[in-house]
């Protein structure tokens, strides 16, 4: 007893020595290998971004809230920006556009005639009615060609903008106000991610508003935030299960904590090893570490199930069980994948630690396994190795024909997220998170050019309702005209316009030298875009790559419509799959993992054909692993339609977990005591399937695929265990 309490006291100092300096990093680029451009960002771009809609009926309640709600965010720490309409463009902008006009806007033939400039000055005149229009109004008589004041009715009144009601955005459904966030830039924190919107839905509740998000960041931490919780949950009712089994398997809360002590002591060690290699533990190495529980758990009930030699015998085949798996596992850093190479070195530091600790430490006095001994089960299967030959070809064949891409989602958000969007998607007009269309130029002058064809094409399906909408540049810039007039021609054009309107010839000087230097100004350049904040927009969807030009037009597709049927001739126009990159990266990691630990596993097998001195042997565990994937296999494409990374990694634990019931089974035969290593198995299976089976009721995906396929594998597993190729044989 005291030796027990020692090691629990060690392993809590323990923890609270790992507690300070480890670091759980939920980082998606520790789950692709290279380029990550395609990916979501949780730390830059549009990753920082907030929607938010107040939803109340009276359009002034909603404003005046959004207004007070915008001023309550202002001074939060973890917000830059907040927006409930579009600002006026600074003055640094305005001048920009002024100087630049030319090449932004460029007139037509018609515009440098004198007829068209009259209209031009008539019209500026009414700008001097008011003070705060009176700058617009000295430069739309500078500028008689129009230049300009098309630019400024282009941002006044641009397509893509919401609607606004004094003074503030307005859903498309005229239901509720628009606030724009724009986060600071910091390492995501579910935790204050979580803190910060429920903050601000209780703001808003408190102004009688319904406050509905829209964020990368928001979602990713409501989803872990929900994720942690139900997880939480799932293993605190498998733990108090296993307590119960465990208490009436070995009859004394004292061999309870032995047997947790080797997995507690596993699970830390693994922990602190990878946070010392690689500074942090990814959140995938932690959800492979149920292999842990399906395995570390057994190795101290073996231990107390054997005594005097036949302990010795069950220590190396326990040993022999951990190094065959842990080495499958290690073949994961093959991948190069930074999650996974953490998860192969999580597992086979946890596996040694606690095949270890349960090999060392001793045994407590008057150990004893209540249960019926497995080897009760046997039965005759005849053709055994035929069976076992048709689940492996049953297997491969229906991965061939019938495997699916897998799912684009690691961790699927909670259906009241889910809700919550679809909600949004009725409020808002948004770009569609599947289609796009890529259009470049060797300049942007040619980028626009394409654009205006492409356009033609996207006008005429918004006219078959086939497209809601779209975005793009050369709705706000026009591709660049040759100007056939000299400036001596300009000048007599605008001496002519202005004696036409009756005002003073003189100024045509003034317009001359105006016109002169906005021929000079260079036009849009590509540091402009990271120059002014007024072309953010721009600048998420332009892009500049040796000198060519490339826009991403972003779509807007009906209500309810989720396939875009287009087809597009337009020069250097595509049509793009917004998924593919993550259908991709997610194919690519399924891959990675299930051929890596393939070759795991010959090496594992390998391991125990050297460990056991016996060929044979090992291939037959090896034959019978094989079937039991090809079996689990065949299910869960029937049920799921596709394998994911937790289905294999799942498949795997299955055969280490198989592995150690048959060194145990066929390990012991023959001995006096062989009754009692059935007995250990017996108990070790019902805590595997307790634990299992209550991760696959979990609403969280990723226990709830690990969970079922562990629980039908361990079935599929023990029934080819059980069944003998000869009549009345014992195991």
């Amino acid at each position: 007893m005291t030796r027990i309490t020692l090691a629990v006291l060690g392993l809590i100092g323990l923890v609270l020595l790992l507690a300070p300096w480890v670091t759980i990093s939920s980082d998606t680029e520790a789950l692709i290998v290279g380029d990550n451009a395609g990916l979501p960002s949780l730390t830059d771009g549009t990753g920082l971004d907030v929607l938010v809609a107040l939803s109340h009926p009276q359009v002034s309640q909603r404003n005046r809230a959004a207004k007070e709600i915008a001023h309550h965010l202002r001074q939060d720490p973890l917000v830059d920006e907040v927006l409930v309409t579009t600002p006026a463009p600074s003055e640094e902008f305005d001048s920009w556009v002024w100087e630049n006009r030319l090449k932004l806007a460029p007139p037509a033939q018609s515009d440098l005639e004198s007829q068209s400039m009259v209209r031009r000055l008539v019209e500026a005149k009414d700008y001097f009615s008011d003070a705060a229009s009176i700058v617009f109004g000295d430069r739309f008589l500078r500028d008689p060609t129009g230049s300009y004041w098309r630019i400024i009715e282009r941002f006044e009144s641009p397509g893509d903008a919401f609607p606004v009601v004094n003074g503030v955005w307005q859903s498309n459904d005229n239901s509720a106000a628009i606030l724009h966030i724009r986060l600071v830039q910091f390492p995501f924190d579910a935790q204050a991610l979580q803190d910060w919107s429920s903050a601000l839905r209780d703001l808003a509740a408190h102004e009688g508003m319904t406050a509905h998000l829209l964020g990368v960041r928001v979602i990713a931490a409501e989803t872990t935030q929900f994720n942690s919780t139900a997880s939480a949950r799932a293993s605190t009712i498998a733990s108090l299960l296993l307590v119960i089994w465990l208490i009436w398997s070995l009859r004394s809360v004292v061999l309870v904590v032995h047997t947790f002590l080797p997995l507690a002591l596993g699970v830390a060690a693994a922990i602190g090893v990878v946070n010392l290699a690689f500074g942090s533990v990814h959140i995938l190495a932690l959800a492979f570490g149920g292999v842990l529980l399906g395995l570390a758990l057994d190795y101290p009930i073996h231990v107390m199930a054997h005594r005097g030699s036949r302990r010795s015998k069950a220590n190396r085949l326990i040993l022999l069980g951990a190094a065959t798996t842990g080495l499958s596992f290690l073949a994961m850093v093959g991948t190069q994948v930074p999650a996974l190479v953490q998860a192969g070195v999580f597992i086979l530091v946890g596996l040694s630690v606690a095949a270890i600790a349960s090999v060392v430490m001793p045994v407590p006095k008057r150990a004893e396994i209540r249960g019926i001994a497995l080897s009760a089960f046997g039965f005759y299967l005849p053709a055994k190795a035929w069976i076992e030959a048709t689940l492996i070809g049953a297997g491969l064949v229906t991965v061939v024909l019938f495997n699916q891409p897998p799912p684009i989602t690691l961790f699927e958000p909670p259906e009241h997220i889910r809700t919550e969007l679809a909600e949004l998607n009725q409020k808002l007009v948004l770009p569609s998170s599947t289609y796009a269309i890529d259009v470049e130029g060797e300049t942007l002058s040619a980028l626009l050019e394409n654009e205006v064809q492409l356009a033609a094409k996207l006008d005429q399906a918004i006219e078959d309702g086939d497209l809601h909408s779209y975005q793009m540049l050369s709705q706000w810039l026009s591709p660049s005209r040759a100007l056939h007039s000299s400036v001596s021609d300009f000048q007599a054009e605008a001496e002519l316009a202005l004696e036409q309107a009756g005002m003073a010839v003189a100024f045509a000087e003034q317009q001359t030298l105006a016109f002169e230097r906005a021929l000079l100004a260079p036009g849009l350049q590509p540091e402009d875009l990271s120059r002014f904040p007024e072309l953010q927009g721009l600048a998420r969807r332009l892009s500049v790559s040796e000198g060519r030009w490339k826009e991403r037009v972003e779509l807007v597709l009906p209500q309810g419509s989720s396939q875009l049927d287009l087809t597009l001739t337009t020069p250097g126009a595509e049509l793009v799959d917004l998924l593919a990159p993550i259908r991709q990266t997610m194919t690519d990691l399924r891959s990675r993992i299930a051929s890596w630990l393939l070759a795991g596993l010959l090496c594992g097998m390998g391991v125990l054909a050297v460990g056991l001195g016996s060929r044979s042997e090992a291939l037959r565990i090896f034959r019978t692993c094989c079937a039991v994937l090809g079996g689990s296999a065949c299910i869960i494409i029937a049920v799921y339609g596709a394998f994911s990374i937790f289905h294999i990694v799942a498949m795997a634990l299955v055969v280490g977990i198989g592995v150690d019931y048959d060194l145990i089974l066929t390990g012991m035969k023959g001995d006096k005591d062989s009754k009692t290593s059935a007995r250990s198995v017996f108990v070790c299976a019902g805590s595997t399937l307790i634990a299992f089976l209550v991760l696959s009721l979990s609403e969280v995906q990723i226990l709830h695929q690990i969970g079922a396929t562990v629980t039908m594998g361990l079935m599929l597993m023990l029934f080819l265990t059980l069944a003998q190729t000869k009549r009345n044989e014992d195991l």
